[in-house]
């Protein structure tokens, strides 16, 4: 099922795009929630990052424009799927600041949609098994293969890769998330691992060729379990 959020302060706009939605996804045999605002302050307080799989933003919105929202958006959230909607077209460059997927010209009507969202989902079953993020102010998207383990350390967030570390201001929480189904595993609370590169456990360490990390007790069957579970399939380097 997938969670999309419309941000329209027009009604009328709101409710017909909701509609064409539905009927989309219906005829795909998916099924959908759709949540809606009509007030762009009032979704930014209510945003939950990783919530929504797509975002469609009305860009002409009073008290703050669509661009800024999907600023707001970017700051805690990198990976959603941000479309605009407009009425008019030369707002449509500004949506790649905020790495928009697209933009729909108003009134927006069942085939401009369908297009796009055909697109998307091709794009979600083709699952590169990659992930983006961003780091200095540019997103860069990274191989889950190439990640080693990510580390909570000074409410810093490190992403360790087999080729360089990314120092991030973002929650574990969000990436426990993001990789829960590609055999990633907290040893403690301040290490979630690529049980692909566990090469043994000893002593209350589990270790990453070299790379000693500390398994907490309170973590530590969770951790056995899925390791084994991931090796009884067939798992390894």
């Amino acid at each position: 099922m997938f969670q999309i959020c419309i941000v329209d302060d027009e009604d009328i706009s709101l409710n017909q795009l909701k509609e064409i939605l539905l009927k989309f996804f219906k005829e795909k045999s998916i099924q959908v929630d759709i949540f809606s605002f009509n007030n762009p302050v009032n979704f930014i307080d209510k945003f939950i990052p990783n919530k929504y799989d797509i975002i469609f933003l009305d860009i002409s919105m009073p008290q703050i424009n669509g661009i800024d929202v999907g600023k707001k958006i970017r700051e805690k959230d990198i990976s959603t799927t941000i479309i605009f909607t407009t009425s008019l077209i030369q707002y449509a460059l500004s949506g790649y600041e905020v790495n928009a997927f697209d933009y729909l010209l108003k009134p927006i009507n069942y085939s401009s949609l369908a297009l796009t969202l055909q697109r998307w989902l091709k794009l979600q079953n083709n699952n590169d098994n990659s992930i983006t993020i961003k780091y200095k102010n540019s997103f860069i998207k990274l191989d889950i293969i190439s990640i080693l383990y990510i580390e909570v350390i000074d409410h810093k967030l490190i992403i360790h890769t087999k080729n360089e570390d990314y120092s991030l201001r973002d929650s574990l929480d969000n990436y426990i998330d993001k990789l829960k189904n590609y055999n990633f595993s907290l040893c403690n609370r301040c290490y979630l691992v690529n049980l692909r590169y566990v090469t043994k456990i000893d002593e209350g360490i589990a270790y990453l060729g070299k790379i000693g990390l500390v398994i907490s007790r309170a973590k530590k069957k969770a951790f056995i379990e899925q390791l084994n579970n991931y090796l009884s399939l067939g798992g390894g380097l």
